[in-house]
């Protein structure tokens, strides 16, 4: 089955009612922060080494909405086994890279549907509330 929907256990659970607060692509990595609505405690997942990211709203997913297991569904992160973008991406690069172990993690909001393609796992950590991490 193409585009397989999994929860992905980070360590702990990232709060449901959590948004986007900042997506930051630099020369270190990407970094999505995310916010509880409720609160002031602020998620950072980071990925160092980030081939490929997409945002979609979550309101043009149909598709995936309907396809995720109710028993996962509402959660924030996920895994997606046998990825239709991980074929995307090898089309797109001409198969240079399809050996390599590339893994599509996926991050969904009530608003955003953040996609990442990446080599290495990313980092979720928890932030001090009312601390923002640093920008650099």
């Amino acid at each position: 089955m193409k585009d397989n929907i999994i929860k992905w256990e980070a360590g702990f659970e990232i709060p449901s009612n959590s948004e986007v607060l900042k997506i930051i692509d630099d020369t270190e990595g990407l970094k999505i922060l995310l916010k509880e609505l409720d609160s002031k405690r602020v998620f950072q997942i980071f990925f160092s080494d980030s081939l490929a990211y997409r945002n979609m709203n979550e309101s043009y997913l149909l598709k995936i909405w309907s396809s995720i297991d109710d028993n996962i569904l509402g959660n924030i992160l996920y895994k997606i086994e046998n990825s239709s973008y991980i074929d995307y991406f090898n089309d797109m690069s001409l198969g240079l890279y399809s050996s390599w172990e590339i893994k599509h993690y996926a991050i969904h909001t009530g608003q955003d549907c953040i996609d990442v393609l990446t080599t290495v796992p990313p980092v979720v950590e928890y932030k001090t509330a009312g601390t923002p991490p640093a920008e650099d």
